[in-house]
């Protein structure tokens, strides 16, 4: 008769499986966040600077799709960001940091370099260590930033919204112009 197979100790049955993604630490970012905002801002080194250019810089180049990809992605830092209950204006501030993100990079040819320089996943990322580290300075100091940040971006894109509505009518001008 064989003998019974052997019994693994009984600490190594309670021990779960390694994961990928551990559970985010409550007082940290967690390590899927700050992959993911290297992969978006850092991912290839530009060889002979210290420059390098990422994902999202590089999707922006797939007119409209890449750069609401790169977009959506961002919302990574920010759900981490609330996971770990940063203070509202500092939210805010990430939310204008990938706003201005979104919309340089809708811009023709240039966009996906402007992309790149802004960066907002490294400047969302900063933002957020900062705040963990010193958060009262850093809500005190972002309030003021936030009231301007809001103001100018209220305006810019009431401008762009103007000038999207100028260019439509001015297609249509020139389409009622054809027809005739």
């Amino acid at each position: 008769m064989p003998p019974p197979p052997a019994t693994p100790p009984a600490d190594a049955q309670a021990t779960p499986p390694p994961h990928v993604l551990d559970p985010a630490p409550a007082d940290r970012p967690a390590r899927s966040t700050v992959l993911l905002s290297k992969v978006l801002d850092d991912l290839i080194p530009i060889p002979g600077t210290k420059q390098s250019i990422g994902a999202d810089a590089i999707a922006a180049f797939v007119p409209g799709f890449g750069n609401a990809a790169g977009t959506a992605m961002s919302g990574v830092v920010i759900a981490d960001a609330i996971r770990l209950r940063v203070p509202l204006p500092i939210l805010g501030r990430m939310l204008f940091n990938i706003g201005i993100d979104a919309a340089v990079g809708y811009v023709p040819v240039i966009g996906p370099v402007l992309d790149a320089a802004w960066r907002a996943n490294r400047r969302n990322m900063k933002l957020l260590e900062r705040t963990l580290m010193d958060e009262q300075k850093t809500a005190q100091s972002s309030v003021v930033y936030l009231v301007v940040a809001v103001t100018l971006s209220v305006t810019v894109l009431l401008a762009l919204l103007a000038s999207a509505v100028f260019a439509i009518w001015a297609v249509v001008q020139l389409l009622n112009g054809i027809a005739y």
